[in-house]
Parts: structure tokens; C-alpha cells; sequence
């Protein structure tokens, strides 16, 4: 298993939304190239000005 990840800035707090949209994106567009195999998840800091960082194993 390897572990991949892909931080997103979003530092203005109205465009947070639009960049967890994106991140599920990734994600989804992964997981269907290895389904079964693949987990992801996804965390946001609290402070709108730290990346939101996509995680997922292949």
C-alpha cells in the first residue's frame, strides 16, 4: 500500500466550499480507477488560511 495525498489552498473562506468539491472530486475520479482498493479522506485545519489535504491509499 502506498500512501498519496495532494494539499489544496483555498485561502479566501468563500472559495472553501468550491475546494472541497474539487478535493471529492479527486477522489472519486481515483477511487474509480482502483475501486476496492482504494480509501480516502479528507481534512480541512480550522483556520480557513491551511490547506485542505486529500488522502488516499493505492
Amino acid at each position: 500500500m502506498t500512501l498519496n495525498y495532494i494539499a489544496l489552498l483555498h485561502p479566501k473562506p468563500d472559495r472553501v466550499a468550491r475546494v472541497e468539491e474539487i478535493a471529492r472530486t479527486i477522489c472519486d475520479s481515483v477511487y474509480e480507477k482502483e475501486p476496492g482498493v482504494l480509501k480516502y479522506q479528507w481534512f480541512r485545519a480550522g483556520d480557513t488560511e491551511q490547506p485542505l489535504i486529500v488522502v488516499w491509499e493505492t
